[in-house]
């Protein structure tokens, strides 16, 4: 299980399209492919 700060950035990312770090920084995910994998049998 990821951490719920982990969860929450990642859900951030696919809501909004980007992250802001602590400096203030815009992150774009507008070009990226994300792959999630699971472990449920």
């Amino acid at each position: 299980k990821a951490h719920p700060d982990v969860f929450n950035i990642l859900l951030q990312i696919l809501d909004e399209g980007h992250v802001t770090d602590s400096l203030g920084r815009k992150i774009d995910f507008k070009n990226t492919i994300l792959i999630m994998t699971s472990n449920i049998g």
